[in-house]
């Protein structure tokens, strides 16, 4: 962090209370059903999640690490391969260095443009609007979120100022937080990518590989509650908010550069690569796991797959270029800041559900009270409340790394299949833009100062997610329970 203080705190006292909570809190006597182990670990994870809060994403996740091996948690050995190490981080490096492809080859704005230029949506200004949020979603899943949602707030803004739509109104304000909302689903749409990934990895780790998320099922699951939820935030602008689109009632095509639904021979074969990994991937998750091709993919991996495509697109040369230049592509696109929370994590996360830490015991007899009696369907519906409050202020991938071995224990406990609630609450952390806290996505939003005025976020914004949380659980529910 460059700045002297956060808030009015000197980051000096931060950094002096995430060491002290992670090296201190594991000399208190044990409490609950922890053990000494136990009380190590609640307090390396209480510091790392401080310091990664207050101070900054990576160095409190590399003191984590150290700190795991000096307080004597794991061998050196444990720590290193459950987390950084592990089969997890290599295949988000991988698809940081493939997504970052995408990104060059500007495959990104290639999808926008063509969802905005069809027919459907030409005199429909509401219709027009989902297209715009539902294409962030699928242009960012499929390439990159963070550009597809840039792409977007750029169309959005040529828009208003087409028709004459000033800054600060409802319209654009209500826009730039739903194609957010619509950058922060294409980050939940794939178990091997992002949030879903970290998630998935460490149920896979605490149950030793025999139980995860399908991966195509999953995908289908997120596509379509998004594409539900988005449909009621629209139908929320449009009669609760009451925002009139009169002047927006001839809207076509007009905005978008058509150069961009032009693709080169490069693009093409990039774009080709695209459908190649996903057929691959959604393939994996839809092949019977009994089966015999089934038993083949899970033996090799998820990791691979992309090696493969990579090491092909390295040597697909195009007008005397690779189309993967490997060491620009790494330079470029691995966020070493999210590689070192997800590693540190799951190291963590794993050493406290599989160690002697008394971990699952304590979250039992604390929460056993609340839940015991009530059902899996009651447990889904708090854990969702729960998550949603939280990763609006912290980090969405804590709050989904936290809730992963409660919803196993409760599952053990309580004798019910946690695919259900685990891709509810995957979905639900992504809910995550009413402060500037919670979420990358949510900083770039509550920074468009020239568009959106934050007090207008907040009342809106809110207003949105109850709605989209009611809509998510009342269809969401039943779906989970249906497909998996």
């Amino acid at each position: 962090m460059s700045s002297e203080k956060t808030g009015r705190i000197p980051i000096g006292v931060h950094i002096i209370l995430t060491i002290v909570l992670m090296f201190g809190i594991g000399f208190l006597p044990p409490v609950s059903a922890l053990t000494v182990s136990g009380m190590k670990i609640l307090g390396i994870l209480v510091g790392t999640i401080y310091g990664v809060t207050f101070c900054a994403p990576a160095w409190p996740c590399l003191l984590a690490m150290v700190a795991m091996g000096v307080l004597g948690v794991a061998p050196v050995g444990t720590i290193l391969s459950s987390g950084m190490g592990s089969d997890s981080i290599m295949l988000m490096i991988f698809f940081f260095i493939f997504v970052a492809v995408l990104d060059q080859n500007k495959i990104t704005e290639f999808l926008a443009s063509w969802m905005i230029t069809r027919k459907v949506v030409k005199g429909r200004p509401w219709l027009f609007s989902y297209i715009m949020i539902i294409g962030t979603m699928f242009a960012g899943a499929i390439g990159s979120s963070y550009p597809a949602m840039i792409v977007f707030w750029g169309i959005l803004i040529s828009v208003c100022h087409m028709y004459d739509i000033k800054p600060f109104t409802k319209y654009p304000t209500v826009m730039f937080v739903g194609i957010t909302i619509g950058g922060l689903a294409s980050s939940s749409t794939w178990l091997f990518r992002g949030n879903p990934l970290f998630v998935n990895a460490m149920l896979m780790q605490i149950i030793e590989g025999k139980l995860s998320l399908n991966f195509g099922i999953y995908a289908f699951f997120s596509f379509a509650m998004w594409m539900v939820v988005i449909a009621g935030y629209i139908l929320l602008c449009k009669y609760l908010f009451r925002i009139d689109l009169g002047k927006m009632s001839n809207i076509d095509d007009s905005v978008i550069d058509k150069s961009n639904l032009t693709l080169n021979k490069r693009q093409k074969i990039t774009f080709a690569y695209v459908l190649l990994v996903l057929v691959i991937y959604c393939g994996m998750g839809f092949t019977p796991s009994q089966s015999a091709l089934g038993q083949y993919f899970a033996n090799l991996g998820v990791t691979l797959p992309i090696c493969l495509i990579l090491a092909l697109m390295s040597i697909t040369i195009i007008d005397g270029k690779p189309i993967l230049d490997l060491p620009k592509a790494a330079t470029q696109g691995v966020v070493w800041d999210t590689i070192l929370l997800s590693g540190a994590l799951l190291a963590l996360s794993m050493i406290m559900m599989t160690a002697d830490t008394g971990v699952s015991e304590s979250i039992l007899a604390l929460l056993g009270p609340v839940f015991n009696g009530k059902g899996p369907i009651f447990m889904c519906i708090i854990i969702v409340l729960v998550a949603v409050v939280l990763t609006n202020f912290m980090a969405n991938t804590t709050v989904g790394l936290m809730f992963t071995p409660v919803i196993y224990s409760f599952s053990q406990s309580m004798g019910f299949d946690p695919m259900p609630l685990m891709a509810m609450m995957l979905v639900s952390i992504h809910i995550a833009y009413l402060t500037p806290a919670a979420s990358p996505f949510a900083s770039l939003l509550f920074g468009n100062s020239g568009w959106v005025k934050a007090n207008d976020l907040y009342k809106y914004g809110a207003v949105a997610c109850v709605g989209m949380v009611i809509v998510f659980l009342i269809v969401g529910i039943p779906l989970s329970q249906l497909l998996f």
